[in-house]
Order: C-alpha cells, then sequence, then structure tokens
C-alpha cells in the first residue's frame, strides 16, 4: 500500500506563526455589538488568563468565564462545564425572546 504524502507546508506554517505574532486587533474590540462570552482556561499559555481579561474589558457587554481546569482546549479539557455555560449564555441572552415571540403567535 501506498503512503500519502502530507501537504504540510513547513515554511507555510512559519510564515502563519509570523503573522500571528504581530496580528492584533485590541483596539477594534470595542466596535462588536453582538452578545459576547469570552471563555478562557485558567492554565492556557497560548492565551493567558489576562488576555482573556483584556479582551471581556474591550468587548462592550461581553461576560467572562474563566474554566479552572482548562488549559487552551476549553471544550476537551472540561466539555460539560463548557457546553452548560455556552447554553446558560444562549440562553439567557436570547432565551426569553424565543419564549416571548412563541407567546405572542
Amino acid at each position: 500500500m501506498r503512503k500519502k504524502k502530507s501537504n504540510f507546508n513547513l515554511e507555510a506554517a512559519n510564515e502563519g506563526v509570523k503573522f500571528l505574532k504581530t496580528f492584533d486587533l485590541v483596539d477594534e474590540l470595542n466596535q462588536i455589538e453582538c452578545p459576547t462570552l469570552v471563555a478562557g482556561g485558567r492554565h492556557d499559555w497560548i492565551t493567558p488568563v489576562e488576555a482573556s481579561i483584556l479582551i471581556a474589558e474591550k468587548i462592550p457587554g461581553s461576560e467572562l468565564t474563566i474554566f479552572e481546569k482548562s488549559c487552551h482546549y476549553l471544550f476537551i479539557d472540561e466539555n460539560r462545564e463548557f457546553i452548560s455555560r455556552i447554553s446558560s449564555f444562549i440562553n439567557e441572552r436570547f432565551g426569553h425572546k424565543e419564549k416571548a415571540a412563541s407567546r405572542k403567535a
């Protein structure tokens, strides 16, 4: 059986990393107008808690949740808690409107 060659391009990956080191939209976060849940992991070395706090402070009306037992992969590290928090956020922000609309119909 013939092995499939990988399409991974190391040069492209390295250029992507260089780009991400300089990519910064912090000053534009205040333009976000939709309900926003900022979720971070207490042990995340890619996006430290301080960065999650900054993001939440810059987005008007956002909510911040730090998952205490998580690194960068919140949805893996604390799957049930993550799904529960996302569901709660959606229901808090949108659930009452849906119920009110169905009562009027």
